[in-house]
């Protein structure tokens, strides 16, 4: 018998909360959550009128409409944030994307200047470190990296943005 648990929930306590609150220990209120034993009738009253008022406030709250407006107006404001930031990663994909198609320009660069040899060009060896640095392959990895999380995070602001507009829909329908 889960009466106690029910109580408990309904009532939006933990059973040693209830038990302190009927004056009672939590052993005596185990024992009449599994209809094992019997509350005192000061607390069996107390229980009652605890009940009571629960369930009445219960049912207010189911008949109470949550205004349309507030709410509406929130959704409006998430959408306008959402739109915004879909267009600020639409931009940083484009950067990451040239970062990225730049690294891979430079790699072909590299092996021919490689081939020709760093006695062939005295004044490009230390030219020829940096470019090196910069095209190594941990920093392609890393802007193509890049680019796939901000494309993951594209996708996700536009799941986003069709579920705030569902929303927005379901607001506006009259009931």
């Amino acid at each position: 018998m889960k009466t106690g648990t029910s109580i408990c929930s309904l009532l939006g306590v933990t059973e040693h909360e209830i038990a302190s609150l009927l004056h009672i220990t939590r052993s005596q209120w185990s024992m009449y959550a599994l209809g094992r034993g019997k509350l005192p009738p000061a607390a069996t009253q107390l229980l009652a009128a605890l009940l009571t008022r629960a369930k009445a406030s219960q049912v207010k709250n189911k008949d109470r409409v949550i205004p349309n407006k507030p709410m509406k107006l929130k959704l409006e404001r998430l959408l306008r944030e959402n739109e915004y930031q879909r267009e600020l990663t639409a931009k940083k994909i484009g950067i990451a994307e040239k970062k990225l198609a730049l690294q891979m320009r430079i790699v072909p660069l590299i092996a021919v200047l490689e081939k020709k040899g760093s006695s062939q060009l005295p004044g490009n060896a230390e030219w020829l470190n940096i470019v090196r640095k910069k095209a190594s392959d941990t920093m392609e990895v890393d802007a193509a990296l890049a680019v796939f999380q901000l494309q993951l995070k594209q996708q996700l602001l536009e799941v986003e943005k069709e579920l705030l507009e569902n929303k927005l829909r379901e607001i506006e329908l009259p009931s």
